[in-house]
């Protein structure tokens, strides 16, 4: 149950850091931000929240 409850937990981190990311760049696109700082925003909130899930699911993995 509880490693359920884990990979639940990380899955819901990986789906709200790609939703984060395609706001941003949406908010961009609707507002024509110059320069484009929802795709940056949205890239640096993406590399960001892709290590740290990698990081959770290693260290899953090694415990």
């Amino acid at each position: 149950m509880r490693d359920i409850l884990k990979s639940l937990i990380i899955v819901v981190f990986a789906v709200l850091i790609g939703l984060s990311a395609v706001f941003g760049y949406v908010a961009e696109k609707l507002m024509n931000a110059q320069p484009p700082t929802g795709t940056i925003t949205g890239a640096i909130i993406l590399v960001i929240g892709t290590i740290a899930i990698l990081v959770l699911f290693w260290k899953e993995k090694t415990i």
